[in-house]
């Protein structure tokens, strides 16, 4: 059986978290406050249809988008006797046409979107990271631990010296939670107690390929 835990339900000691083997899933719910939404909507006081249209896409990117966009891919293309060319492909992920058109339209409001979103749960998110534990409880004790240091923190890759790859992929972790400033308390994880093995990580990984995934 899943359980699953909100974020101010995990405890740095571990509380009641199973200690047993597992896997983990760590969820985002989108959280948009109510402030930035009524500054979006006085500044489209007096505006033309295409400049709304830019207001909402630009407030859908930095508000939402942004917490779910792939990190770019390198890219390398060789033919045999040609040059060969590099570049950097970066994840195009602006919200539809129809979304913003609704938008302008009226037909849905960001404060309708905003609720809309805080009802969903796990069975309508994609997960922003899954893993594997022997103590589910440790683990977990371990992500939040490190998520919570103050956001300043410069991680760097040279400081982990011989830690363990466990402690590294938390650590990696962490750092991409802060720098994509994700609202803690929109996060939630659900655990299933399971034999630790790697391929079973692995294979959840390749079929639901979370953002924030190592894999």
């Amino acid at each position: 059986m899943n359980k699953k835990y909100q974020w101010n339900e995990i405890r740095l000691d571990g509380g009641d978290i199973s200690t047993s083997s597992g896997v983990y899933a760590w969820y985002y719910t989108p959280i948009l406050s109510d402030r930035a939404i009524e500054k979006v909507e006085d500044s489209l006081l007096g505006k033309s249809s295409l400049e709304k249209k830019e207001i909402y896409q630009s407030y859908l990117q930095s508000h939402l988008l942004n917490f779910y966009k792939e990190d770019p891919y390198k890219a390398t293309i060789i033919g045999a006797l040609k040059p060969v060319y590099k570049c950097c492909l970066e994840h195009s992920n602006e919200a539809s046409e129809s979304l913003v058109e609704k938008l302008v339209d009226s037909e849905l409001t960001l404060f309708a979107l905003k609720n809309l979103l805080l009802e969903m749960d796990e069975n309508f998110l994609s997960p922003i990271y899954i893993g594997m534990a022997s103590n589910i409880s440790t683990r977990l004790s371990q992500h939040k631990s490190m998520i919570q240091k103050e956001s300043d923190f410069t991680f760097n890759q040279s400081v982990y010296g011989n830690e363990t790859a466990a402690y590294v992929r938390d650590t990696c972790f962490a750092e991409r939670i802060i720098s994509r400033k994700y609202v803690t308390s929109g996060m939630f994880v659900v655990v299933k107690e399971a034999e630790s093995h790697s391929a079973v990580e692995n294979i959840l990984n390749r079929i639901n390929y979370p953002i924030l995934g190592r894999n």
